[in-house]
């Protein structure tokens, strides 16, 4: 009896240790980068040469993810007061903004690109909840013969900018073209 009892007492310790918590976490996100402009000093154009392949790069990240990474709007996050919390939306973990924005660096670094166009996003957490790996696939793209901006190129990017904007007050404000 001392000896299954003896047998017994580690079997109980590891029963009751759960201290540790594992999370998993899976995405596929499409149009993530979308483009924008802000202001501008002097008007510069260039072209954008897109390659025809679709190409897909992946990372693995140990998995660090903890509770905060799961935050929806309305839920309490900690050292965040309710108010702050209440006006989350569309909460992204800076976790996990950071393992995207490392596989986009990888990804145009190694297909010599500047951008990715069209990025799609895979993220899928191992069964062993041990890491994380972030596939990007998109076209990767360089910008190439930078040029002084015509005013067709002006009048361009002002009627982009209005597409989709409803009210007056929001749209960009008329560029005009001096030579």
């Amino acid at each position: 009896m001392k000896k299954l009892l003896f047998l017994l007492i580690p079997v109980l310790f590891v029963a009751c240790k759960s201290d540790e918590y594992l999370y998993k976490y899976n995405e596929s996100t499409a149009r993530y980068l979308q483009p924008s402009m802000s202001g501008f000093i002097t008007p510069t154009t260039a072209d954008l040469n897109v390659s025809p392949t679709r190409i897909s790069h992946s990372e693995t990240f140990a998995n660090e993810l903890t509770e905060d990474d799961f935050a929806v709007s309305g839920t309490k996050i900690r050292g965040m007061s309710d108010d702050e919390t209440s006006k989350l939306v569309n909460y992204e973990s800076p976790l996990i903004q950071y393992m995207k924005n490392y596989t986009i660096g990888q990804a145009v670094k190694k297909y010599q690109a500047d951008i990715i166009v069209g990025p799609i996003f895979e993220i899928k957490t191992s069964d062993n909840y041990e890491t994380i790996t972030v596939t990007i696939s998109g076209y990767p793209a360089s910008y190439t013969n930078f040029r002084k901006a015509t005013e067709a190129d002006i009048n361009l990017m002002d009627k982009v900018n209005k597409i989709g904007q409803s009210d007056t007050a929001t749209r960009t404000p008329k560029i005009i073209y001096v030579n």
